[in-house]
């Protein structure tokens, strides 16, 4: 099942929260470990929404209890909901246009699946255009009117799922397949 939780914090309270850094680290482990399916911080900064993959509730709350954003006291509320997608997030993505050049298979980590050569999601190709055209995540954040660490997290996603660890490999395993002529002419 899929869940979708919101942490709040308090407001008013300037900088970063107490426990940013290891709240961060708990869910990229989670994110590692396909419970984290997706997630970032509300745009004004007073909480954050994380989709996770969890087999009933009580789990979603188990996973709570370690957050340290949870045992700091940060969160002033939080709220767990079982989420139905529009679409299937666990059914394949649709086949690439005929006219999309197939990459050719990327060497991958021992332990990890293969990432199918389509499996970017339009979004995720937007993202790799942008970045294989040398913008900054803080650029592609302030492009697309997120926030900064949701382009690390869709750049992390991106990574896994071509079986890359550097930027610097992200064109060489997208083999053209990312198309930058559609970006906007200041990022191209």
């Amino acid at each position: 099942m899929i869940f979708a939780v919101e942490l709040v914090l308090p407001a008013g309270a300037g900088g970063a929260p107490r426990g940013l850094r290891e709240h961060r680290a708990y869910w990229d482990g989670l994110a590692g470990e396909g419970v984290l399916i997706a997630g970032g911080p509300w745009q004004d900064g007073s909480g954050e929404l994380l989709l996770c993959r969890a087999p009933d509730r009580a789990a979603v709350l188990r996973l709570l209890e370690q957050d340290p954003y949870l045992r700091f006291r940060t969160v002033t509320r939080y709220t767990v909901r079982a989420w139905q997608p529009a679409g299937d997030l666990s059914a394949p993505p649709a086949p690439a246009a005929p006219s999309t050049p197939a990459a050719p298979p990327v060497a991958r980590r021992a332990g990890r699946p293969a990432a199918a050569a389509g499996a970017l999601t339009p979004h995720e190709e937007r993202v790799a255009a942008m970045a294989v055209a040398g913008m900054t995540n803080r650029a592609i954040a302030a492009a697309l009117s997120v926030s900064t660490r949701a382009v690390e997290l869709q750049m992390t996603r991106i990574y896994r799922k071509l079986a890359i660890r550097r930027r610097a490999q992200l064109a060489l395993a997208l083999n053209g397949r990312v198309n930058t002529g559609g970006l906007p002419e200041q990022i191209a």
